[in-house]
């Protein structure tokens, strides 16, 4: 047998013979097989991940050229050799509607999927030939009318200071912030007319706040809004507005359930039963303070129609207050949304008129007959008789230590001799209510009868 002969029988005996190798080498192919698969797929999704972003940025970069265009008209025409404009992308204003506008859904449908980057780069060369469209014709409409921003035009204060009014803004530019200087002024401002304290952390929240203020009036920077609001009379229109910025306005119906619990179940059973053996008169009065949009009313409103016996035999009277002018005159025309509602029980709903397309409800006349509202900044005295109930709620963990001693000094003489004052659980009152009994950690008794 010569040595070709033995080297082939050697081959083709060895599956035999070694059968549990062979099978391992298969398994770990496979394996490496399954790992590069993985790695890959892996690669993928990052690459889609990254091409996702790009159509996020594109499309806000496309929203915010659109805005400026629609203000600005048609593009004016340009002479363009024949060579260029073979090499330039079609611009936007030759293309059928939206069509630089789809979302990645629509994207997808028509074959533009995120795994591939050449749709999201056309994206981009489309948002460059805009600017290239535009830019001369959004310069002069700019130019021509001062008052014109990044929002849309609005009519210029007619006591701003001169040279205040917005100049040109270009809609690619970065937004602009408050500087530590400024906010440091904002703060101090904030701090002697509201109480609220602003951190330097909230530099970029601040900054986006002050922001839609500059929109609204025309004002071309933060430092012009702040000698313009320095120079107001303390009852400008223009306070009311900066507030309504400036503050939150987190809230909704039965927000703190416990203390809803206790109002229905405990506070308004026992004061009913005091008015039907004559110790109470059949009046109650509730004070909502910072009630925002007037969810906490109508909660207040809800509980006593549905806990109080006769509830139109009673003389009730709910006054919410709110230092934002914009949230009170929401809170006059209410209309509660599905998150605003969700809490709601079940037996109040019926209080509440349900839109045709059930997204919305309205509180029906016997809830509205209660409540009245009116701006009111806790800074101050109130000028109104002794409240049975004084919710004071979620609005004093903006305060520091002094402010909330100052509103307190305020709220507390307005809680009558018995009364009770609801605060928030955590929000450090105990050692400023001095002629208080501690019931809860947010629920305190007026000493006195």
């Amino acid at each position: 047998m010569n040595e070709k002969t033995s080297s082939k029988l050697r081959l083709e005996k060895k599956p035999a013979s070694g059968g549990a190798g062979g099978v391992g080498a298969l398994q770990r192919l496979a394996a490496r097989q399954k790992s590069a698969e993985r790695l890959g797929a892996i690669a993928r999704l990052e690459k889609s991940n990254k091409s996702l972003q790009c159509v996020k940025r594109t499309e806000l970069l496309m929203e915010r050229l659109s805005s400026l265009a629609a203000h600005c008209g048609p593009p004016k025409p340009r002479m363009v050799s024949s060579k260029v404009a073979s090499a330039t992308t079609p611009s936007l204003a030759k293309r059928p509607p939206r069509a630089a506008a789809l979302t990645i859904t629509e994207r997808q449908a028509v074959g533009q999927t995120s795994g591939s980057s050449r749709p999201f780069r056309h994206l981009r060369s489309e948002s460059h030939s805009f600017r290239r469209e535009f830019g001369g014709a959004a310069a002069t409409w700019l130019s021509m009318n001062q008052d014109a921003t990044m929002g849309g035009p609005s009519e210029t204060p007619a006591d701003l200071p001169n040279g205040d009014a917005a100049k040109s803004v270009s809609p690619l530019a970065p937004l602009e912030q408050v500087t530590e200087a400024q906010i440091t002024r904002y703060a101090r401002v904030i701090y002697e007319k509201t109480g609220i304290r602003v951190s330097p952390q909230k530099k970029m929240l601040l900054s986006n706040r002050l922001r839609r203020r500059l929109r609204q009036t025309g004002i071309s920077n933060f430092e012009a809004y702040y000698r313009y609001l320095k120079d107001l009379p303390p009852d400008h229109a223009e306070w009311d507005d900066f507030f309504q910025e400036i503050t939150t306005h987190e809230t909704y119906m039965f927000r703190d359930e416990n203390q809803w619990d206790w109002f229905r179940n405990e506070f308004l059973p026992l004061y009913a039963e005091a008015a039907r053996d004559h110790r109470e008169p059949r009046r109650l009065r509730v004070w909502s303070a910072a009630c925002s949009t007037g969810d906490e009313v109508y909660t207040i409103a809800c509980c006593i129609a549905a806990s109080l016996p006769g509830p139109a035999s009673w003389e009730i009277d709910i006054l919410g207050t709110d230092i934002a002018v914009g949230e009170i005159r929401r809170a006059e025309q209410p209309v509660f949304g599905q998150r605003a509602m969700r809490l709601v029980p079940e037996e109040c709903r019926e209080f509440f008129q349900k839109s045709e397309d059930s997204e919305s409800w309205t509180p029906k006349p016997a809830l509205r007959r209660m409540v009245r509202f009116h701006p009111h900044n806790l800074m101050n005295r109130l000028k109104e008789r002794p409240f049975d109930v004084v919710f004071l709620k979620n609005v004093l963990i903006y305060f520091d230590k002094e402010s909330k001693r100052r509103v307190l000094e305020n709220v507390g003489p307005l809680v009558r001799p018995g009364g009770m004052l609801v605060a928030g659980a955590a929000e450090g009152v105990t050692n400023l209510v001095d002629d208080f009994q501690r019931i809860e950690p947010w629920l305190f008794r007026r000493n006195g009868k």
